[in-house]
């Protein structure tokens, strides 16, 4: 059906570009081989009609596209990967739950954040507006965490003065005894500090592969050896990545991108 479908929407822009076509970009869902190899035997056989009605004085376009092939979208690959690298660390995935639940409880109170824009201003420190992540935009989730590393000073001071019951502090939404109240463990930080600089690469990658103003197919083959060398850098013993839930991480990114490495590279 999806073959159908898409064939149909190509046919009622203009018939002829169906002879143009070489390549379909789509994510990485199973369905997509399939749905290429079927497309491929719809266009024969519109194409058998059209030379069938040739014979009746009918002008015959350019001949079938001998094949085509999918082209996996590597910003979708980057996701996947990254999507996998969480659920194989578990330590990072409930870092990252914990600052989920306090960006959350803080947004959703202007009181909270005029508290927190006021602290800003007495540590004398930048405030960042919070950022909340969604599931299927994992450098959403880089940017939350990277505001969260910006606003540590005064999301510290605020979450230990809610703690201590200080004056002005006992009547926001979150109160002393709730759990987003806890302090933060340093390691915690330090875990979601290596976890933003490993993914620094991968934002700008997204930023240039998601790109509109310009063609980025001939960029995935060197974005993914770059992103690849960069993953194999990061669990070196040698590297600047200590922790074990982030070595757990990039391994499993990598175990994810070398999956996809011969599909992308070579479709």
């Amino acid at each position: 059906r999806l073959a159908s479908h898409f064939l149909e929407a190509v046919n009622e822009l203009s018939p002829e570009l169906v002879s143009s076509l070489w390549a379909v970009t789509a994510d990485n869902a199973a369905t997509h081989p399939v749905m290429i190899e079927e497309m491929k035997k719809l266009i024969r056989k519109q194409f058998e009609s059209r030379v069938a009605a040739a014979d009746d004085g009918t002008v015959v376009p350019q001949k079938a596209p001998e094949d085509f092939f999918l082209i996996r979208c590597f910003a979708n690959v980057v996701q996947l990967a990254l999507k996998e690298g969480r659920k194989d660390a578990p330590s990072i995935d409930s870092s990252i739950g914990k600052f989920r639940d306090n960006f959350k409880k803080t947004s959703d109170s202007p009181e909270l954040i005029e508290t927190m824009q006021s602290l800003c201003a007495t540590l004398k420190q930048q405030f960042h507006k919070f950022e909340l992540d969604t599931p299927i935009r994992w450098n959403s989730t880089f940017h939350m965490i990277d505001t969260g590393i910006k606003l540590k000073p005064a999301l510290v001071e605020l979450l230990h003065r809610i703690r201590n019951r200080h004056g002005g502090y006992c009547d926001l939404s979150i109160n002393p005894d709730d759990p987003v109240c806890e302090e933060i463990p340093e390691s915690v930080w330090e875990g979601l500090s290596e976890f933003c600089k490993f993914l620094e690469i991968f934002r700008k990658i997204t930023v240039i592969m998601e790109a509109k103003g310009h063609p980025t197919l001939g960029l995935v083959a060197p974005v993914y050896y770059l992103v690849d060398g960069h993953v194999a850098r990061a669990i070196d013993k040698e590297s600047e990545f200590k922790t074990a839930g982030m070595i757990k991480f990039a391994t499993a990114v990598q175990r994810k991108i070398k999956e996809y490495g011969d599909v992308v590279i070579r479709p």
